[in-house]
């Protein structure tokens, strides 16, 4: 289980660094948001999830925001996804 963890860490931590940059209207808009997956019959609350001990803290640090979903509502459809990295 820790495996699975770190490795989705990493990926965590790889969108980071692949960060799309949008310009709209001669703005540029910088997604920070990202979505992060859990399971809730596994932890019963987001805060509790390791995504949060571990990746949050240095993730907002760096002017991110995580969006918590709990994948026992289904897949997230097309347009609420389009709104992450």
């Amino acid at each position: 289980m820790r495996k699975f963890v770190l490795r989705i860490l990493c990926f965590f931590i790889l969108l980071v660094c692949i960060n799309p940059v949008l310009a709209i209207n001669g703005n540029i808009f910088i997604n920070r948001s990202i979505l992060a997956l859990y399971d809730s019959t596994e932890t019963k609350s987001a805060e509790l999830t390791l995504i949060h001990a571990h990746a949050e803290v240095i993730l907002n640090h760096l002017g991110y925001i995580l969006t918590y979903y709990d994948i026992n509502k289904g897949l997230p459809d097309e347009d609420y996804m389009n709104g992450f990295h």
